[in-house]
């Protein structure tokens, strides 16, 4: 049909379409590289569908396979989840704890498999 608009999902992406790769890539490079010593925080601000979490996806995935030391633990907190609790810093405490505990569990159950495979071969 001449004319027609196409839809897009807005769903994230894993593969930089909007030309966040530099951004990530500076990023990734700031928090692997040991030297460096100035702490920083990142905002990510935008409408919605701008690739916010496209963004932050994108960082994860290459702070993931970096191999940088410490291992970075990624954390994902959804506050419209939270939007009645009285005290947001609760649930976004126990976020944290939950992933780092998940993150050890899956771990040790990694490590484990491994070793498995190792005494059996």
């Amino acid at each position: 049909m001449p004319g027609a608009h196409t839809l897009q999902p807005d769903t994230p992406s894993s593969k930089d379409q909007l030309g966040f790769d530099t951004y990530v890539s500076t990023i990734t490079n700031m928090i692997v590289d040991p030297t460096f010593q100035t702490p920083f925080c990142i905002g990510i601000f935008g409408d919605w569908g701008v690739g916010k979490t496209s963004f932050m996806r994108q960082l994860e995935k290459e702070l993931l396979e970096s191999g940088g030391r410490p291992i970075p633990i990624p954390i994902w907190f959804n506050p419209w989840r939270f939007e009645k609790e009285q005290h947001l810093i609760i649930p976004f405490l126990k976020t944290i704890a939950s992933s780092i505990n998940q993150f050890k569990e899956d771990r040790s159950t990694r490590y484990a498999n491994i070793r498995e495979k190792l005494q059996s071969a």
